[in-house]
């Protein structure tokens, strides 16, 4: 349409001149003798007869007879347009008429117009009409086409965009043309113009009123080609605007003026603008151009040919400016074609060779660009297509390379796009990893719609690859790039490259356990299409030569080497696998999973620990990881090693991890317990450590020959440490079986136990190793660290000696607590004794059985009476019982109750009621080495002893003792005397009868009353004998007896006084002098004698009875 216009516009200007010119030459002919002024009237007339619609003036005419016309002045514009603007001014028109014609046949013949300066201004409007549109063309008034010539001319071109946004002005210049008539109508012009920005033009044409057919053509041999000029011809090209503009050239607006061109177009305030305010295109060219319509109505031909040279290309248009510009281009309606373009900047490189032609009304491509030693950054990123930037944004490339691209398109399959990126020594960074990685060198390869990688650099100074392929295609883009590198450093270099959105969980991850190294990586980035538009990392690092501390449990360990994996196409989650470490001489095995399905994650590692040492690391480690830890390795004091075949870590971020050791095996371990701190050595266990609770299967160790064993398996028996227990319980140890071999209560055993507990085991004091079998439990509560305990035992002895008021000597046996608690005050327990043998008083017991209860400081050995109400567990098998024991062959009874004072031991109490029965005098003479022949009987007695404190010279008590049959003659006492009076016995037997009654005080048994009935010898007498104190062993017995029969020879038949002193192993009898009177006590007894009556029992005796309450004791002591 605008060539249709500009075309119609030259057309106009020749009709209205010729029609001004023609109407003038008829006029002449009719009024020849009139003046000028008159034709000039009549011209005007005709003029506004054959052009209504135009305004046409001029200020003078002029004629002569020669046959010229000159019109000076010359104004035409339509009526409709605005009056100040003249469409065509002309100076001087000089019409040449023929004269022969005019004058012979009064014909107007118009044979030459001369148009001397024109001046035309022309307006195209937003919606595509030119301002001669704005009326309708002159009536014809000839026939004849004349020769124009045209002088000096100007024109002035205006061009409204269609968004009615700016004007753009051609000027031009310089118009000298001829055209030559062909036809009636048909013109053949030639000549030369100047045009603003395009310099000399060289112009033919041909023009047909006709039919519309027209044709320019031209050349220039030096034109320079700006961003000005390539405006004026877009505005001259349909859509050629829009075109150039895509290629950043921009008008700018000139200041408002009176541009005729403004006021042509209505006189609208519209920006004019002419020229970019940078410039884009510098070039000189040799141009040739043809431009035409074959009709009226027709396709606009065109065809523009340029031969570029010292072109100049600024960063505007392209991302790096190019210099020494050289190229041929054509430019045609239905061919475009770039050849040879060549053009550098510094050492870089710029080829292009295509054409691009319609076919059917399919546009087919074929280009080719080389590109050497070109520097890539982000400043060409805005002129890549949009899928090569997608690739820019996730390998982010810069430095030097070499691009080959070929584009082959048939207009109506997919393009054919060839494209290799070589890089010669570039650097990048992935977007999704950006670790710096520089040297790189490779290519990028396109084949067809896939872009394939293949690079190599140094990451430091470490190889690394990529390798892969990309087909962008926004949410359909497919890519797989593969990353591989060795020893890359696991430094905070590294952690900064994972600091993306997609790689902070990995980050956070190494930085959580603390993990350095060095690391072979090879990550996957996949994308699939249609799936959703992010990458999917897959990720596996071979560690080596690392260390790590976990935040959470940070147990230092070096020499690390494993393989770290990730793969979100299988699972959410960071894998490790073939993980090994050391920790000093130590090796930890490990493998796990941090899973990323449910947010924030969690970590489930699996760990196997050999050589483990039990040290200051594991102590902080454990703490840490959780502090109710703390409670272990400050109260029981750990050492050693320890092998675990399976420890598991599960840790949530921002949570206390949960650790569980199960197979641990403690190796060369010492434990000394803060709460009993005597220490084990040698130990060996089987653990466990799982939710708060340590489990012991098993464990064993030493202290010198003391052996100690946990057992927590056997028979359903368990063992374990808990440790926060709850709110109130903040910590808890149960054993079922613990056993201690050959303990001694050494003066370091009595040191490590508490102090009550201490005292107690003091005044027993029991001597010699024995073995101690416990089932425990003890806690330990948060309130005021208050520790409470309940146990049952089983106490083996094997010949020890203790002391319980009395001293126990060779105890054999067993000694079994039912049931024991502590309350943190005070201790109670309640069991029963089953020893086989012990020695009191240097007596030997056999069978010993019988319970025995402790409620505090109050001991309670034996039942008391029946009629009161038991105080002993229903289990105890001996609750109703006393304690017993067999001795020489008979039996005796006990029951006790026992005051401690362990506070002061000089304030222990106790009280004990011993009964004897059927005891064998022989039994004690074969004891004491005696002759049992001559040294018999059966031995019954009673006694009750009290006492305070643990000196044996603080017993008290009294008693009674009856022999029957008594043959006492190898007693030492009596084989004295009866050696000393010559006595020999006339049967197997002495005495018939033997009774004594005593007391025991000041360490010694004091008898007040000895009665000896037999046969032959009756013997009355009393005494003491020492056992304890300064006493010991010493005698002082006085005997009173009457010779009946010849064997006492030495006697008369008054009564003899026998005194025994000396000791129990060396008596020394005396005879004192005969005594006609005894003395008050033994009267009765020698009436007795002397009547012949002997008695046949024990005289009765009242004693005290035994106390049920647990203070009797001190209540049966005297004052």
């Amino acid at each position: 349409m605008m060539w249709r216009n500009i075309r119609g516009t030259m057309v106009w200007m020749l009709l209205i001149a010729v029609g001004v010119a023609v109407a003038g030459g008829v006029y002449l002919a009719r009024i020849l003798p009139q003046t000028d002024a008159v034709i000039a009237r009549m011209v005007r007339e005709k003029l506004e007869e054959n052009a209504p619609d135009w305004f046409v003036d001029f200020s003078d005419l002029k004629f002569d007879t020669s046959g010229e016309l000159w019109l000076y002045d010359l104004t035409v514009r339509p009526k409709t347009g605005p009056d100040n603007v003249d469409m065509l001014s002309v100076p001087v028109v000089r019409v040449d008429l023929d004269s022969d014609l005019l004058l012979q046949e009064q014909r107007v013949v118009v044979r030459h117009i001369h148009l001397q300066e024109p001046r035309c201004v022309l307006f195209r409007s937003s919606d595509g009409t030119w301002s001669f549109q704005l009326a309708s063309p002159p009536i014809k008034t000839s026939d004849v086409s004349a020769k124009v010539t045209i002088e000096n001319g100007s024109a002035v071109f205006g061009i409204q965009q269609p968004d009615q946004s700016t004007i753009t002005e051609v000027l031009v210049s310089s118009i000298e043309t001829t055209s030559l008539p062909l036809a009636y109508r048909r013109y053949r012009t030639s000549g030369t113009c100047t045009v603003d920005g395009f310099g000399a033009l060289t112009l033919q044409g041909l023009f047909d009123a006709n039919t519309g057919e027209w044709h320019v053509a031209g050349n220039t041999e030096s034109l320079q080609i700006s961003d000005e000029s390539l405006l004026k011809v877009a505005s001259l090209v349909p859509g050629g605007k829009g075109r150039i503009g895509q290629l950043g050239i921009r008008e700018q607006t000139h200041a408002f003026h009176d541009s005729p061109v403004r006021i042509a177009s209505n006189g609208s305030m519209v920006p004019i603008r002419s020229s970019t305010p940078v410039p884009v295109i510098r070039m000189d060219s040799k141009l040739d151009f043809s431009i035409g319509q074959r009709q009226r109505g027709g396709l606009l031909d065109y065809k523009l040919t340029a031969d570029v040279k010292r072109g100049q290309l600024s960063e505007a248009l392209i991302p790096i400016p190019l210099y020494d510009l050289s190229a041929n281009v054509e430019l045609a309606p239905n061919r475009v074609v770039v050849r040879n373009l060549n053009a550098a900047n510094g050492d870089s490189r710029l080829y292009v060779d295509g054409e691009l032609q319609r076919v059917q009304g399919v546009w087919r491509k074929a280009f080719e660009l080389r590109a050497t030693q070109l520097r890539i950054d982000e400043r060409i990123v805005r002129f890549m297509p949009a899928k090569m930037q997608e690739l820019y944004a996730e390998v982010r490339p810069a430095g030097l390379f070499n691009l080959n691209l070929s584009l082959g398109h048939d207009g109506i399959s997919k393009p054919e796009v060839s494209c290799e990126f070589k890089a010669i020594d570039c650097s990048a960074q992935f977007a999704l990893m950006p670790y710096p990685v520089h040297g790189v060198q490779g290519d990028i390869s396109k084949e067809g719609e896939l872009y394939r990688v293949n690079l190599k650099g140094l990451a430091g100074q470490h190889p690394v690859s990529m390798e892969g392929y990309i087909i962008p295609d926004g949410i359909q883009t497919d890519s797989k790039l593969v990353i591989r590198s060795s020893g890359i450093p696991i430094d905070e270099q590294l952690l900064q490259a994972l600091n993306t959105p997609k790689l902070e969980e990995a980050r956070k991850t190494i930085e959580s356990l603390g993990l350095t190294g060095n690391g072979d990586i090879t990550a996957e980035f996949l994308r699939r299409p249609g799936i959703d538009d992010s990458y999917k990392i897959r990720t596996s690092i071979a560690l080596r030569d690392g260390s790590v501390s976990f935040q959470e449990f940070p147990f230092p360990l070096t020499s690390l080497s494993g393989r770290m994996s990730y793969d979100p196409l299988k699972q959410d989650a960071f894998v490790f696998t073939d993980m090994e470490a050391r920790h000093g001489d130590a090796i930890i095995k490990a493998e796990g999973v941090f899973d990323k399905t449910n947010e924030p994650g969690r970590l489930a590692l699996q760990m196997e620990l050999l050589n483990i040492p039990i040290d200051s690391d594991l102590r902080r480690a454990t703490i840490i990881a959780n502090p109710g830890l703390e409670t272990i390795w400050t109260d029981y004091g750990l050492d050693g090693d320890v092998d675990v075949s399976r420890v598991e870590i599960g840790w949530i971020p921002g949570e206390k991890p949960l650790i569980s050791l199960y197979g641990m095996q403690w190796k060369n371990g010492r434990l000394k317990p803060k709460a009993l701190p005597f220490g084990w050595e040698d130990i060996s266990g089987s653990l466990q450590w799982a939710n708060n609770r340590l489990t012991i299967h098993s464990l064993h160790g030493f202290h010198d020959d003391t052996y100690l064993n946990i057992d927590g398996s056997t028979d359903g028996a368990s063992a374990y440490i808990e440790t926060e227990v709850n709110n109130e319980l903040e910590w808890h140890v149960h054993f079922d079986s613990m056993k201690l071999m050959r303990l001694k209560a050494t003066d370091e055993v009595r040191h490590a136990l508490p102090e009550s507990v201490k005292k107690v085991i003091e005044q027993i004091d029991i001597q010699g190793p024995m073995n101690l079998q416990l089932g425990l439990d003890l806690k330990g509560w948060r309130q005021q660290d208050l520790v409470t305990a309940e146990w049952s035992s089983l106490l083996d002895l094997n010949g020890n000696q203790l002391t319980t008021g009395l001293e126990l000597n060779d105890v054999t046996g067993q000694i079994r607590i039912l049931r024991g608690t502590w309350n943190g005050h005070e201790a109670n327990a309640d069991g029963y004794v089953e020893l086989d043998s012990a020695r009191i008083l240097d007596i030997p017991l056999t069978t010993i059985r019988g319970p025995f209860h402790v409620e505090g400081n109050d001991i309670l050995v034996g039942a008391p009476s029946p009629e009161a109400a038991s105080r002993f567990l229903e289990n105890n098998r001996y609750r109703d019982k006393k304690l017993t024991a067999n001795v020489f062959g008979g039996r005796v009874g006990l029951q006790a109750t026992v005051l401690m004072a362990p506070e002061d031991l000089d304030r222990l109490q106790y009280r004990v009621d011993v009964k004897l029965q059927d005891a064998e005098l022989a039994e004690f003479a074969r004891e004491k080495g005696v002759q049992e022949q001559r040294l018999s009987g059966k031995v019954n007695g009673e006694a009750v002893l009290t006492g305070m404190g643990i000196s044996r010279t603080a017993t008290i008590g009294e008693g009674w003792i009856h022999i029957t049959p008594a043959q006492l003659f190898e007693l030492p006492v009596f084989a004295q005397m009866f050696s000393l009076i010559q006595f020999r016995e006339p049967s197997d037997t002495a005495f018939n009868w033997a009774y004594g009654d005593f007391e025991i005080r000041d360490g010694i048994i004091d008898f007040s009353t000895i009665e000896l009935y037999g046969q032959s010898l009756n013997l009355g007498g009393r005494g003491w004998v020492g056992y304890a104190g300064p006493n010991e062993s010493r005698l002082a017995l006085d005997f009173y007896t009457q010779g009946k029969r010849k064997f006492l020879q030495p006697l008369t038949d008054r009564w003899v006084r026998i005194q025994v002193g000396g000791t129990v192993d060396n008596p020394q009898p005396v005879i004192q002098t005969r005594i006609p009177v005894l003395n008050d006590a033994f009267e009765g007894f020698m009436r007795a004698v002397d009547s012949g009556q002997m008695p046949s029992a024990p005289r009765k005796r009242q004693l005290p009875p035994l106390s049920q309450q647990p203070n009797a004791a001190r209540q049966a002591v005297p004052r």
